[in-house]
């Protein structure tokens, strides 16, 4: 699969793989962009155009990841990109999901009741853990990351850090990294495998075909998040902590 470059169309990206859509909208680009290139786009919306194109590669080939040089890059570039998607999550993926299970549901029949309500519960309780999950990075784990990024830049050592940074460390935050796939997985399976022959097909489809969009982009950010994030802030802590007997 051939990468994007700077001088690739940015419609290109587009015709070779829709999923990019989203991954577009969290640096600013929005449709109506002509003939430009990928460095065009980026020079006029102000995005670094290497980081760009390591995202857009990275989602468009799961076989290319490419943690080295992605650490190149400051965390907060990264945390902001991470960020959009949780806002993607929120308050795109999920509304629509809420709406499309509800028109699957409301097609099934009453004597259905025990399945309707074992899917209502799997997904009810799928959401509240994602948002969980969410808020607890975008509370604790980004603010921290951010300090510590710009404790780096400054060039402060670990001992002038606030002690509420001191006391947070990106380990036990990869320790306490919840696992979503099983839920999601288990979600899909109760669908896909035993789901009662009244259903309607078309609001089936997209129900479970919007499950899969949203797993893939979760599996690709928690991929960021556990490959580049974590290495990329453990290593800022050692400089911080070398810091101190330096001084």
């Amino acid at each position: 699969m051939n990468k994007f470059s700077p001088t690739s169309r940015l419609s290109d990206l587009i015709h070779a793989n829709i999923g990019l859509l989203p991954v577009l909208n969290r640096f600013n680009i929005e449709l109506g962009f002509g003939d430009k290139t990928v460095q065009e786009i980026c020079d006029s919306k102000i995005v670094n155009p290497d980081f760009f194109l390591e995202i857009v590669n990275a989602y468009h080939n799961e076989h290319y990841f490419p943690q080295r040089s992605l650490m190149q890059f400051s965390s907060i570039l990264v945390v902001n990109y991470l960020s959009k998607t949780h806002r993607y999550y929120i308050e795109v993926l999920m509304p629509e999901l809420d709406v499309l299970l509800d028109k699957m549901l409301s097609f099934m029949l009453k004597n259905n009741m025990t399945y309707i309500d074992l899917i209502k519960k799997f997904y009810s309780d799928y959401k509240r853990e994602l948002i969980v999950h969410i808020e607890n990075e975008e509370k604790n784990v980004f603010p921290f990351i951010k300090e510590i990024q710009h404790a780096f830049d400054k060039g402060i050592s670990y001992n002038e850090l606030p002690a509420e940074i001191k006391a947070f460390s990106i380990e036990t935050f990869e320790k306490e990294h919840s696992n979503l796939d099983e839920k999601l997985l288990d979600l899909k399976n109760i669908i896909i495998k035993y789901l009662p022959p009244d259903y309607n097909s078309s609001s089936c489809h997209n129900f479970l075909m919007k499950l899969f969009i949203l797993e893939k982009d979760l599996i690709d950010h928690a991929r960021i998040e556990d490959k580049i994030l974590v290495p990329k802030v453990l290593e800022l802590e050692s400089v911080l902590k070398r810091r101190i007997s330096e001084s």
